[in-house]
């Protein structure tokens, strides 16, 4: 039966190419959402891409947005906390992140834009923890230097006014770094943060990262002690607002191509089913019974579908990266944003895209009989061409 569907498939491609262009395009636009959308978990900021472990104070409530607001530490705390963290076999490096809202700014001309609540400050030695590096210039030394992020346009040596709670103060640009954070240097950052609430912790490769994390739990008491996958937990609010708009859209962007892939498939096929009316009657008179010619449509449909759903995963694959990017310039996916092809997405939109084309098939195959519009227990003597 499957030989046959492929065989008639072959002969009858001019009325099938519509419906198989339509199914991949629409295969296309849901394999590319569901990407972005696996894409678009939560992820730990990427500020402690390079930290094996986090540790983070006691949490003191919550934000509008679901953030997590935590005790500050003060210096003394905060000197006593990194020296037992830093006296555990295998601990390599303990760095404290000490964040503030900070901008820099020429004139009334913000540099460092930024959306929703997202403070932009660190001090210098927590970019060790993550993926931003000084690219050029130096790192800063006193109070009135910054190294600027790439994207603020600045330049080593370039004056610029940081915006920070405690005022306006102009500075020089000592470094630029990749990334959007502005870093300033530590006694600078623990005086403008008011405390740390992370402290970011470096293993030799040799360390056991489970045995290492027990002691901790010790140290760090009402704290918490962060890894692999709880990192996702200090995800800042501005990439969990960012995250939550994207997958609002995303979720309505799917649901829409599902939709439109089942009512144009549907049609398309049902159209290409008529059409073959006289060829299906003529099958029916030489004796082929009902289920076979449908189990044939059905096996074609099948054919055309995987075929189909292929080509519209390949597109979406090349889809993916410039939707996602574009909501990610606009804000709709976190900063961090990268696109990550999984086979998951991939099979769950060819195996939709097979499930439409068949299902599309059966219900225009109920109406296969010009006279009488049943298969099944058709006595209607126009299956034999006669009026």
């Amino acid at each position: 039966m499957f030989s046959l569907a492929v065989t008639s498939a072959r002969h009858q491609w001019r009325n099938l190419v519509g419906s198989a262009v339509a199914l991949a395009c629409g295969i296309g636009l849901l394999s590319a959402t569901l990407l972005v959308i696996a894409s678009a978990q939560t992820r730990p900021p990427s500020q402690y891409f390079d930290a094996d472990l986090i540790v983070t104070t006691e949490v003191l409530g919550e934000t509008y947005n679901s953030t997590p607001v935590r005790r500050p530490l003060d210096e003394g705390h905060e000197r006593g906390l990194v020296a037992q963290l830093a006296s555990v076999a295998g601990v390599a490096l303990v760095v404290p992140d000490l964040v503030f809202p900070a901008q820099l700014a020429d004139g009334d001309r913000i540099l460092t834009p930024t959306e929703r609540d997202d403070p932009l400050g660190h001090n210098i030695s927590a970019s060790i923890l993550g993926t931003a590096r000084v690219i050029s210039g130096e790192l800063p030394v006193g109070p009135d230097e910054v190294v600027a992020p790439e994207a603020s346009g600045l330049s080593p040596g370039d004056a610029t006014t940081l915006v920070t709670p405690a005022g306006r103060t102009n500075v020089t640009v000592s470094g630029v770094a990749d990334g959007r954070s502005v870093y300033v240097d530590d006694d600078t950052a623990r005086s403008l943060s008011g405390g740390a609430t992370t402290v970011g912790v470096v293993l030799d490769e040799e360390a056991d990262i489970g045995s290492v994390r027990a002691v901790f739990e010790g140290i760090a008491g009402a704290g918490s002690v962060l890894t692999g996958d709880d990192l996702a937990h200090i995800e800042t609010s501005a990439d969990r607002g960012a995250r939550n708009i994207g997958s609002q859209l995303l979720g309505a962007m799917g649901v829409l191509a599902a939709m439109i892939t089942v009512f144009i498939v549907g049609t398309t096929f049902a159209f290409a089913v008529t059409q073959r009316r006289q060829e299906l009657g003529l099958l029916r008179a030489v004796g082929a019974t009902p289920g076979q010619v449908r189990g044939m449509l059905l096996a074609e449909a099948g054919a055309v579908g995987f075929v189909s759903s292929i080509a519209g995963s390949v597109l979406g694959c090349t889809v993916a990266p410039l939707l996602g990017g574009w909501m990610r310039d606009a804000g709709m996916l976190p900063a961090g944003w990268e696109l990550s092809i999984t086979p998951v997405p991939i099979a769950a939109a060819v195996i939709a895209g097979v499930g439409v084309a068949i299902t599309g098939v059966w219900f225009a195959s109920r109406r296969g009989c010009a006279g009488c519009g049943r298969w099944s227990r058709c006595g209607c003597p126009r299956w034999n061409g006669r009026p």
